[in-house]
C-alpha cells in the first residue's frame, strides 16, 4: 500500500510485486493509480487511492484507514510503503503489518518547499518519534543497511540489488583476461562468491564499528593544509573525517570508508559534519 509513491516504483512494482507473485501469493496493491495515471498493474488486484501530496494528506490517509480496515482480515499481511500509513493502521488490527522503510523521510522533510521553515525542524523530530515508536508495532523491512542507525532494533536489510553495469562489464573483462592467460579458446566463468563472502565478512565487522561510533558521537573533522605551488598565501585546507575507535586512538577513512560506500552509510556520516 502507498499514497506516496507512483504505482510503477522499481522496488514494489518490478521487485516486490514480481517476487510475491513467482512464490505463489495473490497480491493486492492500493495505490494513487488515477492520480498518477498510471495503468493497474498487471497479475494483481488493485485498489485505487488518493495521492498524499504537500499539504494535502489527511483525505488519502482516511482513504488509506477505510481500505486497511476493509481488507486486512483477508490477507496474511499489510505492507505499507510510506511512513504516515503507520498512522493509518488502526491498533484492532490483528494482521501482521510491516513497513518497507525505503527512504529517509525526515531528511527529506526538512527539504519541502511547501512546510514553511520554521516547521521543518519540529516536522522531521515528529517523523522520527514516529519511526522510532512503529518499530514497537510493527515488521520493519529496509532497503539499505544505513538506515538502521535510525532504529534501536535488528531488523532485515532486504536491498535493491540491480547489479551496477561497471561492475558487470569488470566481471566480465577479468573472466575473458584468465581466459586468455589459459590460452584462449575456452570459456571462463566468473565466480564472485569467494571474493564476495570475503568482502561481506569484512564490512560485517566494520559496519558494527561505523554504527557504534555513530551512536556515540565518536566521528571528528579535522584540517589538512594544501600547499601552494605558486606560492599563494591564501591558506586552504581540505576537511577530512576520522573515526575514534573505543580507546581514543583515530581510524583513518581507508580502514572504513570501503565498507561505508558498500553499504551505503556516506549519507549518515555526511550528517555528522
Amino acid at each position: 500500500m502507498t499514497v506516496v509513491h507512483h504505482p510503477g516504483d522499481a522496488r514494489i512494482a518490478h521487485r516486490e510485486i514480481p517476487a510475491l507473485l513467482a512464490a505463489g501469493h495473490s497480491v493486492t496493491f492500493a495505490a494513487p493509480f488515477a492520480a498518477y495515471s498510471a495503468p493497474r498493474t498487471e497479475g494483481v488486484r488493485t485498489i485505487d487511492l488518493p495521492r498524499a501530496v504537500g499539504r494535502s494528506r489527511l483525505g488519502a490517509l482516511q482513504a488509506a484507514r477505510d481500505v486497511v480496515r476493509r481488507e486486512a482480515p483477508a490477507h496474511d499481511v499489510v505492507l505499507l510503503h510510506d511512513p504516515e500509513l503507520l498512522l493509518a493502521v488502526p491498533r484492532s488490527t490483528r494482521t501482521p503489518v510491516v513497513w518497507d522503510v525505503h527512504e529517509d523521510t525526515a531528511a527529506a522533510v526538512s527539504m519541502k518547499s511547501w512546510l514553511p521553515g520554521p516547521v521543518r525542524p519540529a516536522a522531521a523530530s515528529g517523523i522520527r518519534r514516529l519511526e522510532q515508536a512503529a518499530e514497537k508495532r510493527v515488521g520493519l523491512l529496509l532497503a539499505e543497511d544505513g538506515y538502521a542507525v535510525r532504529f534501536a532494533r535488528e531488523h532485515a536489510v532486504v536491498p535493491n540489488t540491480t547489479p551496477r553495469l561497471d561492475v558487470v562489464l569488470g566481471d566480465a573483462l577479468d573472466a575473458v583476461r584468465r581466459g586468455r592467460q589459459r590460452g584462449g579458446n575456452q570459456i571462463c566463468a566468473h565466480d564472485r562468491k569467494d571474493a564476495d563472502a570475503r568482502v561481506q565478512s569484512y564490512d560485517a565487522v566494520w559496519i558494527k564499528h561505523i554504527r557504534a561510533a555513530l551512536m556515540e558521537n565518536r566521528f571528528r573533522l579535522v584540517q589538512q593544509p594544501i600547499a601552494s605551488l605558486q606560492g599563494s598565501d591564501t591558506q586552504m585546507f581540505d576537511v577530512l573525517v576520522r573515526m575514534v575507535d573505543t580507546q581514543g586512538k583515530e581510524v583513518l577513512p581507508s580502514e572504513f570508508m570501503p565498507a561505508a560506500e558498500r553499504k551505503r552509510y556516506l549519507s549518515e556520516l555526511d550528517k555528522r559534519k
